[in-house]
């Protein structure tokens, strides 16, 4: 159930809306959205992240480097992983923890440069992110990366 003076994003699951108002992300949030595997995938998940992340004020190029990232991730989980992803974000104490699972347990591969066209988005998530890294899980494994909030006191 949401209070009054918050509100939810279509069929996201944020914990922690933001009130009305507010001009500076919360403490603590999260969101979870199911991604199908399809070429509409990725914009599905890009369109859900930027909403919730502009849904909690976060400052807007923060929201664009976010949305590139989970782009980039979830691109790689359904045309490399040949999977659905599952995209978590959650934040607290102004650290944003992003995790993609996917089905595979082939470790991601950063591309090495000048190996072709495309293929650089774990390098462009190594060069974005505060940390990043993967771990198996028993459905296959999760990538995650973290990023400080700008601005978060």
């Amino acid at each position: 159930m949401i209070p009054d003076g918050h509100e939810a994003l279509d069929t996201d699951r944020v914990q922690v809306p933001r009130p009305a108002g507010r001009d500076a992300p919360p403490a603590s949030a999260t969101f979870e959205l199911a991604v199908e595997r399809s070429p509409g995938g990725p914009k599905t998940a890009r369109d859900g992240i930027r909403r919730w992340l502009v849904e909690l004020a976060c400052p807007r190029d923060f929201v664009d480097d976010i949305t590139l990232i989970v782009s980039e991730l979830v691109t790689n989980a359904i045309v490399h992983a040949d999977s659905p992803a599952r995209l978590t974000a959650e934040l607290h104490a102004g650290c944003l923890r992003l995790v993609v699972d996917d089905t595979s347990s082939a470790p991601p591969a950063v591309r090495a440069l000048g190996q072709g066209v495309g293929g650089y988005g774990l390098r462009l998530l190594a060069t974005m992110a505060d940390g990043w890294g993967w771990t198996t899980t028993p459905a296959g494994k999760q990538v995650w990366s973290e990023f400080a909030v700008p601005g978060y006191r």
